[in-house]
């Protein structure tokens, strides 16, 4: 609980009386503020002109941002275990596919009926970063704030990302087995090959790193080769070269790499990682193009560079709320 004494910085100069101002309107939308609190509050907005105009000033900020302060609450990896799972076919007509695939019995992100022996829920925090074993020769690759669900049957393994991002590795001593992987509406499967998926809302992605990855999405087929990309939206299909496949993937060294690329998005990569909020308050600053490199456990001196370098205002608020411009 706030502590008003704690909490409300201590009267001074003019910026003082701002973050003073930020302090209270913080205190009154946590609703946890007192009557007795409501009672300083107006003897300190009475005691200067400067005081009240502070106060609207961030009344007025506040309401501003609006639903951009929202957090997530990020679980933790619990272990799901069902008796049975709802009928879902996993067949895929024909049975095989070309390229190297003969002998495939399903690609799907479920085992049929009866066959699953259990679920797990993978899940990591915004900021945390782990890696998972996931069988003989696969390992995956979590990124911040990712959901995956991985099931394990007698007729194979699979993992469906429900959001973030996720490197899959399957060794070239793995068994023989293929590994099936669902994100949106696209199913992959692969041997011997390293591939991200990526899940955004109804956006999704399947970069593939090393070796090959089979996707079928809508009815459709196709083999991704090193350095490809597959994106998916809403009823859309894009399939195209990538040149970023190292920037796509730096963030197993705590780096955000960026090259010619909006603010806005990058703030966006950034709100990711960091607890709190990134709020762009210029939207003529969202479309400025920057490149650099962003450590991901030094995320605000970054945007001190940002604003210096930009002649932009940097704010900070309680609860890990930056506003830039």
């Amino acid at each position: 609980m706030m502590d008003v004494k704690r909490d409300i910085p201590a009267e001074g100069s003019g910026d003082d009386l701002e973050a003073q101002a930020r302090a209270w309107i913080v205190r009154l939308r946590s609703g946890a503020a007192t009557e007795l609190d409501l009672l300083r509050l107006a003897e300190w907005r009475a005691a200067s002109p400067a005081a009240e105009v502070a106060f609207e000033r961030a009344r007025r900020l506040w309401a501003e941002l609006g639903s951009a302060l929202a957090t997530d609450a990020e679980a933790r990896v619990v272990p799901l275990r069902r008796p049975r799972m709802t009928r879902r076919a996993a067949l895929i007509g024909g049975g095989a596919m070309a390229a190297g695939v003969a002998g495939l019995a399903y690609l799907g992100a479920r085992p049929v009926d009866g066959g699953r022996e259990h679920e797990t829920l993978l899940a990591t925090a915004k900021g945390e970063q782990r890696t998972v074993a996931l069988g003989t020769g696969v390992t995956a690759d979590l990124n911040t704030a990712t959901r995956a669900r991985l099931w394990t049957a007698e007729t194979g393994q699979g993992l469906e990302l429900l959001r973030g991002e996720v490197l899959l590795t399957i060794a070239q001593d793995a068994p023989p087995s293929r590994f099936v992987a669902r994100v949106g509406s696209a199913v992959a499967m692969a041997e011997a090959a390293q591939f991200v998926l990526r899940r955004d809302g109804s956006d999704a992605s399947i970069l593939c790193l090393q070796g090959q990855v089979l996707v079928e999405q809508a009815g459709s087929r196709l083999t991704l080769g090193p350095r490809t990309l597959l994106r998916l939206g809403e009823g859309v299909a894009e399939l195209v070269r990538s040149s970023e496949a190292a920037e796509a993937v730096a963030w197993r060294s705590r780096q955000l790499v960026y090259e010619d690329r909006a603010l806005g998005e990058v703030i966006e990569e950034l709100n990711r990682y960091r607890p709190g909020r990134i709020v762009l308050r210029d939207g003529g600053l969202a479309s400025r193009r920057v490149s650099g490199v962003v450590h991901l456990d030094r995320i605000d001196g970054a945007l001190t560079n940002f604003a210096r370098s930009l002649d932009a205002r940097l704010t900070k608020l309680p609860g890990g709320i930056v506003i830039l411009g």
